[in-house]
């Protein structure tokens, strides 16, 4: 910015992106295909589901399951922190939703 340029407006810089926790679903439908879903958590809601031993039903309230659909296996992927990720899909989740 140049000495005789003056300054318009200015806003607060956002504050630092939350980690989210990435789990990766296998979930059976009711053909019997197997169809891979991502769930993203925040820390606290990773901490309840580790908390409840990893229940499939405690982490089925986070997904929308079709009639027939049940959740197979899941894996922890990765912590990511949405606004800085290169992954269009990242950058569009929303906290407790899959993709």
């Amino acid at each position: 910015m140049a000495r005789d340029e003056k300054v318009e407006s200015w806003s607060k810089a956002a504050p630092p992106p939350k980690p989210m926790k990435v789990i990766k679903t296998m979930v059976r439908t009711k053909s019997g295909r197997m169809v891979e879903k991502t769930v993203m958590l925040t820390e606290e809601e990773y901490a309840a589901f580790e908390k409840s031993g990893g229940d499939k039903a405690f982490l089925a309230k986070f997904m929308k399951l079709d009639a027939g659909e049940e959740i197979d296996s899941f894996e922890k992927a990765s912590t990511v922190y949405g606004a800085d990720s290169d992954n269009e899909e990242t950058q569009n989740a929303q906290v407790g939703t899959w993709q």
